[in-house]
């Protein structure tokens, strides 16, 4: 399977994983429905709610990581083929990043704050749907579907801020809002969990789970993941450790 120990890793089909960011996943691959001791590490490493962006950008760092050391051979071993190159280079420079598209008749929309990501939930993208609909704005973000709807009064020209849920964002508009309005706002964050956040939070995990997927620490190449992730202070060492284990047991889990 080219791309083998990344499209294990972040276990998503291609549909999952469709963004500007993507990487090549085999068609025919579909999801693993995992058991606790896979799925519980693993959200820790991706979040509980990812979306493809978050995805990509948490992979493209874990894939780093795998790529820059000398543990690289163990992820040729599944299979050699890749579809990215070598060093990585960065998915992008940009971030933060906010997006606002009105339609034809929609008012001027002023955003203030800063786009903020979901470290837990493993969110950095948040597009919003938002409808003007009498006294009141209608919000859908599109990537989770959370709806509400928010009263609006006026102060001078422009309506009292909006907040929009989780993303770190209030957007006000100009007056009068003409009813049927509609905005789009996209917004796309820097995680704030970084890398060893990350290693720390494994650290945290439930030890039932973490001594089921280090099940096989007495035996190569487990034992050696064992110890690099158990012997380490260093948290690159220990991360390499630990995600090549997730890997390498769930390429077990799922082919046998």
């Amino acid at each position: 399977m080219i791309n083998h120990a990344r499209t294990l890793l972040l276990n998503r089909s291609r549909a999952q994983l469709a963004c500007d960011w993507e990487e090549f996943v085999p068609a025919d691959f579909e999801a693993s429905a995992l058991p606790n001791w896979l799925q519980v590490p693993w959200d820790t490493l991706f979040g509980t709610n990812p979306e493809p962006y978050s995805l990509a950008w948490r992979a493209h760092q874990y894939m780093t990581v795998l790529h820059s050391s000398e543990f690289e051979a163990y992820v040729y071993n599944l299979d050699n083929r890749l579809a990215y190159q070598v060093p990585l280079a960065a998915i992008t420079d940009d971030l933060p990043v906010t997006v606002a598209v009105t339609s034809p008749i929609s008012n001027e929309i002023v955003l203030t704050g800063t786009p903020a990501a979901l470290s837990a939930e493993g969110r950095l993208r948040h597009f919003f749907d938002i409808t003007a609909s009498g006294t009141t704005f209608d919000i859908t973000e599109k990537g989770t579907q959370r709806t509400s709807s928010v009263t609006y009064t006026v102060d001078g020209s422009f309506t009292t801020p909006v907040v929009l849920h989780d993303s770190g964002l209030s957007v006000s508009f100009r007056t009068p809002v003409v009813n049927g309005s509609e905005w789009t706002v996209d917004t796309y964050s820097v995680p704030v969990w970084t890398v060893k956040d990350v290693v720390n939070q494994l650290a945290s995990v439930n030890s039932e789970y973490v001594m089921n997927l280090f099940l096989y620490r007495d035996r190569a190449p487990y034992s050696f993941f064992w110890k690099l992730w158990n012997d380490n202070r260093n948290f690159t060492l220990k991360l390499a450790g630990f995600l090549l284990t997730w890997i390498y047991r769930h390429d077990e889990y799922r082919y046998g």
